[in-house]
C-alpha cells in the first residue's frame, strides 16, 4: 500500500510541475489555476469541516481544469485528516459571468495517528493504518471568481470504515 501510495504521489508530481511549467511559459495554451473552498459535510455518523486547495492546469478551451489538491478534515467521527487528491472539473460556459460546473476528486485521505475514536459506546485506543480512499462528486455555480458547490463523499478510515455523505463548499478559483 505504501509504495502504490508514493508511486502515485511522484506521478502526480511530476505530472503538476510539467503542467504548471507549461501553462507558466505559454499562455495561448491555457493557464495556471487556483481552487480554495471550505464547508461543512455531514454523512453516515459523522459531522465536520472541510478545506481544499487545488493548483491546476486550466486547458486552452478554459472549459476543463485538472489539478492536484490538497485539503484538512476535522470530523467527528473518523478524526482530522488530510486528503490528498487528483481533481477535474468542467465548466460549462466560462466566458459567461453565471457558469454551472461539476468537479470530481480521487486520492486518498492520510489520517493522523493515535486517533481515540468509539466504538460500540466504549473508547478505546488502537493504532491502525493511516491512509484511506477519498472521492468527492459535485456540481455548482461560478459567479466570476466565487464558487458554491455541494455533493456526495466516499471517505473510508484504514480502508475498513467507510463513511458516505454530502458536503458543501464554498470559496473562489482564480
Amino acid at each position: 500500500m505504501k509504495r502504490n501510495l508514493l508511486v502515485l504521489l511522484v506521478i502526480l508530481g511530476v505530472l503538476s510541475t510539467t503542467t504548471i511549467t507549461h501553462a507558466q511559459t505559454n499562455n495561448d495554451a491555457g493557464r495556471l489555476s487556483i481552487i480554495s473552498e471550505y464547508g461543512p459535510f455531514f454523512g453516515r455518523n459523522t459531522v465536520g469541516f472541510t478545506g481544499t486547495f487545488v493548483t491546476g492546469y486550466t486547458f486552452p478551451n478554459q472549459k476543463e481544469m485538472l489539478g492536484l489538491g490538497l485539503g484538512y478534515e476535522a470530523a467527528y467521527e473518523y478524526g482530522n485528516g488530510f486528503p490528498i487528491f487528483l481533481n477535474f472539473r468542467h465548466t460549462f460556459n466560462p466566458e459567461k459571468v453565471f457558469t454551472p460546473f461539476v468537479n470530481v476528486a480521487i486520492g486518498t485521505r492520510y489520517r493522523l495517528v493515535n486517533y481515540n475514536y468509539y466504538l460500540s459506546s466504549l473508547p478505546y485506543f488502537e493504532e491502525k493504518p493511516t491512509f484511506g480512499y477519498y472521492m468527492v462528486v459535485s456540481s455548482g455555480f461560478q459567479v466570476r471568481k466565487f464558487s458554491f458547490n455541494g455533493g456526495m463523499f466516499f471517505k473510508s478510515v484504514a480502508n475498513e470504515e467507510f463513511y458516505v455523505g454530502l458536503e458543501i463548499k464554498c470559496g473562489y478559483k482564480f
